[in-house]
């Protein structure tokens, strides 16, 4: 999942791909961190399966969000050129 989301953001925004990368490792760390502060209280509490599906649940809006945010524009022109 990581290496397509560097390669649409180069092609999305190539004259400053090294902001946006960066953006994108900050997003990825910050969630790396607080992932399992979230994940660890509902296992404790309520098992391993209420906290499978936080989280699925947050990854579907989370992909629902991103199908519909992503440009069209990635469809429409070759990525290797």
């Amino acid at each position: 999942m990581q290496t397509t989301t560097y390669s649409v953001l180069s092609s999305s925004f190539p004259t400053t791909r090294e902001k946006i990368l960066g953006y994108a490792e900050t997003a990825a760390g910050i969630g790396l961190m607080i992932g399992p502060n979230i994940a660890g209280p509902i296992n404790q509490a309520m098992g391993y399966l209420p906290a499978y599906l936080v989280f699925s649940v947050m990854l579907v809006i989370a992909g629902t969000t991103a199908f519909f945010l992503l440009p069209n524009s990635l469809n429409e022109k070759p990525i290797i050129t």
